[in-house]
């Protein structure tokens, strides 16, 4: 009872400045089994202290093992692993004073790896995410939350996500408006509310042949419509013909969700913002994908070009490629094509950990460097296992070949603010 009281007392505290986390999810201490999961989840992290722990110990005991442990495969499709996160955070570097969105948000992983990685001097109220899962918002909220920051704006938007809902410049979700918004044409509106443009956009989204957007009714059709891409793969614009409970009788043309996201983050940058996407290596690579990279190639000068090999991500064998680039402004993007500009490329395929699978969950497990004098694991300055990767040497590599590259370019990836 004494036990129940400092929880009661705790959770009391805790609602009044975190609301969002705590209003959804009663505890019934008149019912036993609240109790007893109550009782495991402080027995598992009563040993552990989240303020002196390293980022990478807590986000993998937070949300690679207490979630998966809770939701079995549930999460397994939103999480990215962390050596991946950092690797890209690094890479694409938000600093201080600057606006940071993941528009397929999940757990806020990009989010709040930038938020450590720059020693707390993003701005708590400039960093903003959407996810179409309030659970993964809950789960995102309490990430933010446990690595310092209790104010990053992050919402739920169930049905369409970030392909319909935006922020505006004050905060607030609004949506597009198809009949306006066609074919990429967003920031015309009949009222007053302007879109929020944003320095850094930081996503893995849904892609592949499996996440490929079919719309199946009107309505689907309005709001793919409102992406310029949309119409250069299907060259459709008619509606499609209405059958029972406003289903469409016919399928219309397909498109992978990961081109839509790549232009939903082109859209919602500032001029000379800069974005890094994961995205399925087909988009990059293979002919039915030439529209997508010939639009990328006329919006945006494309920085650098990451292969990565099958099996990075827990529920797919898809090979993955990373692309990082910022929005020049037309004159200039045409002056930088003209000169032949360069891209970084590097094919990775150390990346330190392998998926595995336990009890029917799948999970990342680290593979550490091995001293082939004495077999033994590699050890840094501060007593750390070493993990086998590239991803450490490709950054200092990218940072150096930076320097070489327009000053713009510098200016946004490698000097401070």
């Amino acid at each position: 009872q004494e036990f129940l009281k400092r929880i009661s007392a705790l959770r009391k505290d805790a609602s009044e400045s975190y609301h969002q986390i705590l209003h959804d999810n009663p505890l019934n201490l008149k019912n036993e089994n609240h109790i007893k999961v109550l009782i495991e989840v402080v027995y598992q992290f009563q040993n552990y202290s989240f303020v002196l722990s390293y980022k990478t110990d807590l986000y993998q005991l937070v949300f690679y093992r207490f979630a998966f442990t809770f939701s079995k495969n549930r999460y397994s499709q939103f999480i990215t692993p962390i050596q991946l996160i950092d690797f890209l955070v690094n890479i694409v570097n938000p600093r201080n004073g600057e606006s940071v969105i993941d528009p397929t948000v999940g757990i806020a992983d990009f989010l709040s790896v930038s938020y450590v990685n720059s020693d707390s001097k993003l701005d708590d109220n400039n960093i903003f995410g959407i996810d179409i899962d309030n659970q993964m918002v809950i789960l995102a909220t309490l990430n933010m939350l446990l690595n310092g920051n209790g104010n990053a704006n992050i919402k739920s938007k169930p049905g369409y996500g970030s392909l319909l809902s935006k922020f505006d410049d004050k905060g607030n979700i609004i949506d597009l408006i198809p009949s306006i918004n066609k074919n990429g044409n967003w920031d015309e509106r009949p009222d007053n509310n302007r879109l929020k443009k944003f320095d850094v956009v930081l996503t893995n989204p849904p892609f592949g042949e499996n996440n490929s957007f079919i719309p199946k009714t009107n309505q689907d059709l309005e709001m793919i419509q409102c992406y310029e891409l949309w119409h250069l793969y299907s060259n459709k614009g008619e509606e499609l013909p209405q059958g029972k409970k406003g289903k469409a009788k016919k399928q219309a043309n397909k498109i992978d969700l990961g081109v839509v996201f790549l232009e939903n983050a082109y859209r919602i940058l500032k001029e000379n913002g800069r974005m890094g996407i994961v995205l399925s290596n087909s988009i990059a690579s293979i002919d039915t994908h030439k529209i997508a990279r010939r639009w990328l190639m006329d919006k945006m000068r494309i920085v650098a070009i990451f292969d990565l090999p099958a099996n990075v991500f827990a529920e797919t064998g898809v090979n993955t490629t990373i692309i990082v680039a910022y929005k020049p402004n037309k004159k200039e993007l045409e002056k930088l094509k003209e000169q032949n500009y360069q891209i970084f490329a590097r094919n990775i395929q150390r990346i330190g950990y392998e998926v595995k699978t336990s009890k029917r969950v799948k999970f990342f497990s680290p593979i550490y460097k091995i001293n082939y004098e004495n077999f033994e694991i590699e050890i840094d300055n501060d007593g750390r296992a070493i993990l086998d990767e590239e991803f450490t040497e490709t950054i200092v590599d990218f940072k150096k070949w930076c320097l070489s590259q327009e000053e713009q370019l510098q200016d946004i990836f490698i000097k401070a603010k």
